[in-house]
């Protein structure tokens, strides 16, 4: 605000000279009329015209001071506001930030442009303009006197139609707001965890839910686009009616003789004038109330709890240790608060080396947290050198005091920049580290070595190992004096555990360390050793007693399933209505029999009730088409049935088909029972009957954009049409002024006016009629478009090949995504009304033609100019649009990627760095943005004289020809309102160039994106049938995730029969997840075969062929609903009962009993994180113990597994053996010791396969 208040003066002047330069053609059209007309004086005419140019040019160069400080404000601010936004996310305390989804954080800062407006100025000018509505009312006042009173009406009445048309706009933006932030927030969730998606074939679970979310989105996008419709369409019949009034008051007085013609005609065009900024102001509200629900985001962001460190001092080292007095930490669960420990002290000199021992949950975890400062405690104090850790820089804290987490952050860049963290002066520090770890062997094995890129789903193709040492290096990099290390070993194999303990066993007594770990040889290094168990920490001999407990233990016994499709609709449905009776007797009438699984897919997701579109839906996702048949049964043809009949108030009913007798077997909702009636029913009602869809030809070159256009054909062609009739009704105004100062005027017969007037309302409300009417068309029509294109961009997105996904990070996937729905602006922005107006004002040129040629000529070299501009300019504008949108691209991925990665770089004490980062990258999105505003408003200035000169040129040739009697002072009158009219969608245009540029490369993104092979193409539909007992054989596979890289598995061959138990190991790198990967399919195979039951996997379909694996892959995806949803997504037909056997069996009870709501409580990746490893592991497993499959996969199960949960995993291998074919990739002997055969690989090869006794000497070698 303060670089607005020091440029007020200059914009304020700028705007005052404006303003009064806008008087030059209503005044000088008073001197045409009154002198240049009467006098019939061509030479005053020329030195009017020579005079208004030079005040037109005058008049765009003050608009053009005007645009770019308000231009560079704008972008200013949002750079600024971006920057204070992040920095204030680095401040908002852990447990707080982590209440929302990251998705949801990113949109509250994009709100960041829609205040902008106000805050940069542009806004101000609206209001600057408005004081000089009393000017030109005055100026009326002194023409005319007493017809000022009819703009002074019109204008009371328009500022009151905008006041509460504004409150409601209020509240659809708001809810839009709301709506998108809860969509995004969903994307990220999604595509964050799309490889989880794809292994549990959750596709179309997915897809239902987004679709709720699209259309309500959608829906909202429909009202805000009515709505500013409405508010144009407003201000159009505003300007009408102002005309007619004036001109009829006006004419009263002239035939009193207290005015002149010339005075009219200037009173017409102040009076219009002077409604132009209150138009203008309209638009300002429309956007204000945005603003208003911004603006109010933003301050609640502002003001969200957070420290301010600026005066704090770094800590740069730790003199005398650290120690822990009286620290308590407690949980609010239902209301009251629990406590995860009490009253806990603790003391750890400098140099010495501790190991915190205990379960899962039992608060290990948090206290490191506490100790570097991430978590706050409840009471107590945390001391460094005798002073509190509050005392210190948080980032600095976290940099000397360093956490090693049990999962890794890995950001987008290169591994290099990963482990400096974009910090060239860490490089040579970080890679003596990575040399004493081992990481410099691995990367020396990568072709790009340290300059191989990361990210999230680039780094999938890197062992969970390997990401785990980045981040190690990347911590101690930083060269800390205290290391908190978190189980940050459990992903490593034995010889990177082995590196990293040696490392830290050559700093022991230099470094100080707290270790949490499960692991004897690590637990070793410690000095003292402690276990923290019921909120207290004591010592403990660091004895572990290996009794292999859960060897023999079977687990419990599972309770029987409910599958009857019925009750599935109970999980998606919350209520029973009459259709969601009817739907499954009519599809299984219809043919349909599949799965529990895949019809809780075809359901809409937590609908309130079925109504008949979800109705329809759920048909069509199942493979059937409705069509309407009429509104009875008099003509039927037996044939179609099956058929819905919805009979008028009273419940639906399903005519099943035609038994041999001649009666019809019908299910009646009502009775909920199968019925057998004599005839057809004879009430009226509605009848749909169903047909199956065909499958879909490969995508041909045909735009998929034109395509979606083309099924709205009917609608738009009704749009045209109605557009043609308003654009011929709009012209009645100018033919009522031209009557008016042609024949009632020299008449004097003011009853003639009476009815001219009378008949041009009937005009105008037609009119209203019609626009309000194509207004509702064109919302519809853009409701749906955008329901559409954002549903299929998900469905594409999410159906792609996990290989067309990787390199890309979950950032990038996002921003591409947000930048191919903004091709909703088509649907839903000025571009539409534009694509009808320019057409159908051939009716204006045609209209001025017959009434005034000579004007008609100046309007073709006019249409001409723009032409011509057009041409020259669209070059430039693509490329500032271009430039703009990248950079702007740069900053929204960052946005995205700090939100979702926000605990990590905290941990990291990485602030200062990111932000810097920042300061860069959304610096240069506000210059380019910048820029393009310049170029765009460049070219609107242009495109704005053009404009007035062609009105000028219009007044001065038709002034001309009155002289030379061509044509009657009133055709001047009615050319210019006319031409005015004209010019207008031609400006627009200009003013929308920009917008058709971005809109034109996403309609050619979105063409490209649809053409692009999904995972569903190419299979064969009846090797599906034959998948069913699970043994698989691997021939001579061979595979690399990219051409241009090494290969990940050569030449592996083996087989599983059928309900055996195969165990694979082996050191990190050496292919053991990626081949679980090609068994789901994420990949294919570029040699050799993989089949299930004798059939190529290649011939399934991937959702099928994943629908009976069950996969457990390292990390588990959570995804935001209740622990039940998340445990349903796997078997939607699960009863509560199977539901706590798994939970039971995998050992979550304790920690579901502790939740607030048990199994129906919300959690979600964000709530997760706050929740011990060992939990998320565990929910894994159960969600994988509970899917029916005949495939069972275990990638590395144990990781993060305390004593209990090994003894949980131990059960269900136990019970998931003899029942299933099972494939546990594990590197611990204790697992491998039952499996029926064992594969250990290396390098991408095979090496050693056999039992546990032949293969013995090989695991213990790989240990040592």
């Amino acid at each position: 605000l303060r670089d607005l208040k020091l440029l007020v003066p200059i914009i304020t002047l700028s705007s005052l000279m404006t303003n009064l330069l806008a008087l030059a053609l209503p005044l000088g059209m008073l001197q045409i009329f009154d002198r240049v007309l009467k006098n019939q004086s061509v030479d005053t005419l020329v030195v009017l015209a020579f005079g208004i140019i030079f005040i037109m040019v005058l008049e765009e160069v003050l608009k053009g001071i005007n645009a770019t400080v308000t231009n560079w404000l704008g972008a200013r601010f949002k750079h600024k506001t971006s920057m204070q936004i992040l920095n204030k996310f680095f401040q908002i305390p852990t447990r707080l930030f982590s209440k929302e989804e990251p998705g949801a954080y990113a949109e509250k800062m994009q709100t960041a442009s829609k205040v902008a407006d106000v805050y940069s100025g542009s806004a101000l000018l609206v209001l600057l303009d408005l004081p000089f509505v009393f000017v030109f009312l005055g100026v009326i006042w002194l023409i005319a006197g007493s017809l000022v009173i009819v703009p002074i009406v019109l204008i009371l009445f328009f500022l009151l139609s905008m006041f509460f048309f504004g409150r409601w706009m209020y509240k659809q933006v708001v809810q839009r707001d709301l709506n998108d932030e809860r969509r995004i927030s969903f994307l990220t969730e999604v595509l964050a965890g799309i490889l989880s998606i794809k292994t549990m074939a959750l596709e179309s679970t997915m897809q239902r839910r987004y679709e709720r979310l699209k259309e309500n989105s959608a829906e909202q996008g429909e009202h805000l686009f009515f709505g500013n419709n409405f508010a144009n369409n407003l201000g159009s019949i505003m300007s009408q009616i102002m005309i007619v009034l004036v001109i009829f008051f006006g004419a009263m007085l002239v035939l009193d003789g207290d005015m002149s013609s010339g005075a009219l005609a200037a009173c017409m065009m102040l009076s219009v004038r002077a409604l132009q900024p209150l138009q203008k102001g309209l638009s300002i509200w429309m956007r204000y109330q945005a603003f208003i629900a911004g603006d109010k985001r933003l301050t609640d962001l502002l003001s969200m709890p957070g420290d301010n460190e600026a005066d704090l001092p770094p800590l740069t080292e730790v003199r005398s240790g650290l120690r822990l007095e009286q620290v308590s930490l407690s949980y609010e669960v239902a209301a009251e608060e629990k406590f995860l420990f009490k009253n806990l002290s603790l003391d750890i000199p400098k140099g010495q080396c501790i190991a915190i021992r205990g379960d899962s949950g039992s608060g290990k975890t948090a206290l490191l947290s506490l100790i570097n400062g991430i978590e706050e405690f409840n009471e107590g104090l945390i001391l460094i050198d005798g002073k509190p850790i509050s005392h210190y820089q948080s980032e600095s804290l976290r940099q000397k005091i360093a956490l090693l987490p049990q999962e890794g952050v890995v950001f987008v860049g290169s591994i290099l920049e990963n482990l400096t963290m974009f910090e060239p002066s860490r490089e040579a520090r970080a890679l003596e580290v990575s040399k004493q770890i081992g990481l410099d062997f691995i990367v020396a094995s990568m072709k790009q070595g340290y300059q191989t890129p990361l990210g999230e789903n680039a780094s999938e193709t890197l062992p969970m190992g390997v990401r785990q040492l980045i981040a190690i290096v990347r911590v101690l990099a930083f060269n800390p004096a205290v290391i908190l290390f978190d189980e940050a070993n459990s992903a490593l194999d034995f010889e990177g555990d082995k590196k990293l303990r040696q490392y830290l066993e050559s700093r022991k007594g230099e470094l100080t360390m707290v270790m949490v770990t499960n692991r004897p040889s690590m637990v070793k290094l410690a000095d003292t050793i402690y276990r923290i168990s019921d909120g207290k920490l004591e010592l403990d001999s660091g004895e572990f007693i290996f009794s292999r407990r859960g060897k023999d233990d079977a687990g419990f016994i599972k309770p029987e399933g409910d599958n009857s499709l019925e009750s599935v609709i109970g999980t998606r449905v919350f209520n029973e209505s009459d259709l969601s009776r009817c739907l499954l007797p009519l599809a299984r009438s219809l043919g349909w029999s599949e799965s529990a699984r895949e019809f809780a897919q075809a359901l809409p997701h937590l609908a309130d009730h079925i109504d008949l579109s979800y109705f329809f839906g759920a048909m069509a996702n199942m493979g059937y088409r409705a069509r309407y048949l009429g509104n009875n049964f008099k003509k039927f043809d037996n044939r179609l049935l099956p058929c819905i009949f919805m009979p008028d108030n009273k419940p639906a009913v399903a005519i099943l088909e035609v038994l041999p007798s001649g009666f019809y077997r019908v299910f009646n909702s009502q009775s909920n029972s199968e019925e057998v009636w004599e005839q057809l029913p004879s009430a009226d009602g509605e009848v749909f009957v169903f047909q199956p869809i065909p499958p879909e030809s490969e995508q041909s070159k045909k735009s998929w954009v034109k395509a979606l256009f083309w099924k709205f054909r009917k609608h738009l062609a009704l749009v045209f049409i109605v557009t043609l009739l308003s654009t011929a009704l709009a012209v009645a105004p100018s033919l009522f002024v031209r009557s008016v100062f042609d024949t009632v005027i020299p008449s004097g017969d003011i009853v003639v006016g009476g009815f001219l007037l009378i008949g041009v309302f009937l005009a105008i409300s037609v009119g209203w009629f019609l626009n309000l009417l194509r207004g509702k068309l064109l919302a519809y029509i853009g409701g749906r478009m955008e329901y559409v294109l954002g549903n299929s961009i998900f469905e594409r997105v999410l159906r792609l090949p996990a290989s067309s996904l990787n390199g890309v990070s979950v950032s990038r996937q996002i921003s591409r995504i947000k930048s191919l729905e903004r091709l909703r602006d088509l649907f839903l922005g000025p571009l539409v009304t534009l694509f009808f107006d320019l057409p159908a004002s051939i009716i204006l040129l045609v209209v001025i033609f017959v009434i005034n040629p000579w004007a008609a000529g100046v309007m073709l070299i006019t249409i001409a100019a723009f032409g011509l501009l057009l041409l020259l300019t669209r070059s430039m504008v693509d490329r500032a649009a271009e430039n703009s949108s990248e950079a702007s691209g740069k900053k929204s991925e960052l946005i995205d990627e700090s939100l979702g990665k926000m605990a990590g770089l905290r941990t990291l004490g990485s602030q200062s760095i990111w932000m810097k980062r920042f300061r860069n990258i959304s610096g240069s999105s506000a210059h380019t943005e910048f820029s393009e505003q310049q170029a765009q408003h460049k070219i609107s200035a242009i495109s704005h004289l053009i404009g007035s000169f062609t009105g000028l040129a219009i007044l001065v040739t038709s002034a001309y020809m009155v002289i030379q009697g061509a044509i009657t002072p009133g055709t001047i009158m009615a050319t210019m309102i006319l031409a005015w009219r004209l010019i207008s969608p031609l400006q627009n245009l200009f003013t929308a160039l920009t917008s058709w540029s971005r809109i034109s490369t996403n309609i050619f993104q979105v063409n490209q994106l649809m053409k692009l092979a999904q995972e569903t193409d190419k299979h064969n539909h009846e090797a599906n049938r034959f998948l069913n007992q699970g043994a698989i054989d691997f021939n001579r596979v061979s595979f690399r995730y990219a051409a241009d890289l090494d290969p990940v598995l050569l030449g592996i061959t083996f087989k599983v029969p059928a309900k055996k138990l195969l165990g694979i190991t082996g050191p990190d790198g050496s292919g053991k997840s990626t081949l679980l990967s090609l068994l789901c399919r994420l990949y294919y195979p570029q040699a050799g075969s993989i089949r299930i039951d004798a059939i190529d996997t290649r011939q399934v379909a991937a959702d099928y062929l994943r629908s009976f694996i069950s996969y457990m892959p390292q990390k588990c995806d959570i995804f935001y609903g209740t622990l039940a949803q998340n445990l349903r997504l796997v078997h939607p037909a699960a009863t509560e009962d199977e539901l706590l056997w798994a939970i039971k069996m995998a050992g979550l009870g304790n920690d579901v009993n502790r939740m607030e709501r048990g199994i129906n409580t919300r959690i979600s990746n964000s709530s997760v994180d706050q929740m011990s490893s060992g939990f998320r592991q565990r929910l894994s497993l159960a969600r994988t113990l509970l899917k029916p499959a005949s495939i069972v996969l275990l990638d590395e199960p144990g990781n993060g597994m305390d004593d209990a949960g090994e003894e949980a995993l131990m059960r269900c291998i136990n019970w998931l053996q003899g029942r299933v074919t099972l494939i546990l990739v594990t590197p611990r002997p204790s697992h491998l010791r039952g499996a029926d055969h064992i594969l250990y690989m290396e390098n991408g090869t095979i090496t050693a396969r056999g039992n546990y006794a032949e293969v013995e000497d090989k695991i213990m070698a790989g240990l040592n």
